[in-house]
């Protein structure tokens, strides 16, 4: 049977599955697909929070159906730029978008849309530099 799984951007990935398939294994085919990890998805139907162990047929999930799938937080996490709240200061972003790793830098870039900057963070330093934009510049 054909499902989809739609994620917080409002795509939709469509999913071949059985209807003996744990919500695991379905897990696992969202992160080839769309490599979001297992353990950061949540699958949600019909408003509720679908059971790694349990199965599709089990949640009368069936050929058609929408699984929506919502990020959590990732357990034992690191803060690497940011971290101290909303805003406009140099140790603060506002509506971070994306990042790139320099590694002949030893750095992160990271694009500051609320600010609209882009910010070059250096390990082990606690505020960023803006490399590009700002509501200054």
């Amino acid at each position: 049977m054909l499902i989809s799984i739609r994620t917080f951007e409002g795509k939709e990935i469509p999913l071949e599955v059985q209807s003996t398939d744990t919500i695991q294994s379905v897990k696992k085919s969202v992160q080839s697909k769309e490599r979001i990890r297992i353990d950061l998805q949540r699958l949600m139907f019909d408003n509720r929070t679908l059971q790694n162990r349990r199965t599709l047929s089990s949640y009368g999930i069936g050929d058609g159906a929408i699984l929506y799938v919502v990020l959590r937080a990732a357990q034992h996490s690191n803060t690497v730029a940011g971290g101290y709240g909303l805003g406009n200061a140099n140790d603060e972003l506002c509506y971070p978008y994306g990042l790139v790793v320099d590694d002949d830098h030893q750095s992160i870039i990271i694009a500051d849309w609320g600010n609209h900057r882009i910010l070059q963070w250096k390990i082990n330093e606690t505020n960023g530099i803006v490399i590009a934009g700002g509501h200054n510049q």
